[in-house]
């Protein structure tokens, strides 16, 4: 199935944590040298995917590409300030609301900053 870029944009993003786009492509339609139509996969032709992707020249026009997506996950973050004693008497409330927090102390005061990550997938 043929899914426009615009019906994908925000929903979904290409490389699932790998390093950079090149290790999300997994297919490409391509135009050869020759002028012979062509499909590449890592599967079966891993030195043209190699070069292809590499930037190794040029080896051919790429037509088509199949990329793998994974839900797109935003993360903002909510901060409060607070005062040391108030995040000590309430923390065992405190820790549970998420995984990770992150408590910001101004030395010689009795304030704090608590950062909470909200995350949102869509």
């Amino acid at each position: 199935a043929v899914v426009s870029t615009q019906s994908t944009w925000g929903r979904a993003r290409p490389g699932c944590g790998e390093t950079g786009l090149g290790s999300s492509i997994l297919q490409v339609e391509v135009v050869t040298a020759r002028g012979e139509l062509a499909s590449w996969n890592w599967d079966t032709n891993t030195r043209q995917m190699g070069g292809l992707v590499g930037g190794l020249g040029m080896l051919a026009v790429v037509i088509a590409v199949t990329i793998k997506c994974c839900p797109l996950v935003m993360v903002s973050e909510i901060s409060y300030l607070s005062s040391v004693r108030e995040v000590v008497d309430t923390w065992s409330m405190v820790h549970r609301t998420s995984n990770h927090q992150q408590i910001t102390w101004f030395p010689f005061t009795e304030l704090v900053i608590i950062s909470t990550p909200a995350i949102w997938t869509s």
